[in-house]
C-alpha cells in the first residue's frame, strides 16, 4: 500500500514538472508586425474628369514585416490591398486601379517582408481648405496602419467582408513611421 502511495505521488510530481516545463517553453502567440513607409517621390499629375486638373501625387512604398516568433497568416485583397492599410490623414487617398479583386490568405515567415507600392493624392478639400500644399495643415504627418485580419477568426471571404465593413472589429492595427508629405520644412523632403 505504501508503495502505491509513493508511486502516485511520484506520478503527480512528474506530471506537474512536465506541465511547468511545457508552459515555460511555449512560444509566445503574440502577433507583431512593423510597417515602414518610404516616400519615393512626389510629382504633379493631370487628371482628366469633366475638367482637367493638376494634383500633387505621391509615390510610396509600404514595407510590412513579420516580427512575430512564428509564421503569420492573414487576409488581404488580391488587388486592392489598400483596404488593409488605413491612412490617418482623412484627406489623403490611394489611387487604385483594379480589374481582378477578391480576398486571399497571405503567409509571412518570421522576419520576412512584403513591399506594397502605392500612389497617393490629396483631395480637393485639402487643397482648398488649407490654401494648397505646403501650408500648415492640422495633421502634420501621414501614417499608414496595417489592419491585421486573422485567418483563424475570419474563416472565409464572408467573414473578411464583415470585418472590413465593421470598424468595431478592427482592433489589430500596426502603424507606420510618419511621412511629412505636406511639411515643406522637413529636411528629408525629396522636392521643394
Amino acid at each position: 500500500m505504501r508503495f502505491l502511495v509513493y508511486a502516485l505521488l511520484l506520478i503527480m510530481l512528474i506530471t506537474c514538472l512536465q506541465f511547468k516545463t511545457d508552459t515555460n517553453n511555449k512560444v509566445t502567440d503574440r502577433i507583431n508586425f512593423s510597417v515602414r513607409a518610404r516616400l519615393i517621390r512626389s510629382f504633379d499629375s493631370t487628371y482628366v474628369n469633366r475638367i482637367n486638373f493638376t494634383r500633387k501625387t505621391f509615390k510610396i512604398d509600404l514595407v510590412l514585416k513579420n516580427e512575430s516568433k512564428q509564421r503569420v497568416a492573414f487576409w488581404i485583397m488580391y488587388c486592392s490591398w489598400q483596404e488593409n492599410f488605413l491612412i490617418n490623414y482623412p484627406s489623403v487617398h490611394y489611387l487604385i486601379e483594379c480589374t481582378k479583386n477578391f480576398p486571399i490568405k497571405k503567409t509571412l515567415n518570421v522576419n520576412d517582408s512584403i513591399i506594397f507600392h502605392a500612389m497617393l493624392w490629396p483631395n480637393e478639400e485639402l487643397l482648398n481648405g488649407f490654401q494648397g500644399i505646403g501650408s500648415n495643415p492640422l495633421i502634420k504627418t501621414t501614417r499608414f496602419g496595417f489592419l491585421y485580419i486573422d485567418t483563424i477568426e475570419c474563416k472565409d471571404y464572408r467573414d473578411f467582408n464583415s470585418f472590413i465593413l465593421d470598424r468595431s472589429k478592427q482592433e489589430n492595427v500596426y502603424w507606420s513611421n510618419p511621412l511629412y508629405l505636406f511639411d515643406t520644412n522637413w529636411p528629408g523632403r525629396p522636392f521643394n
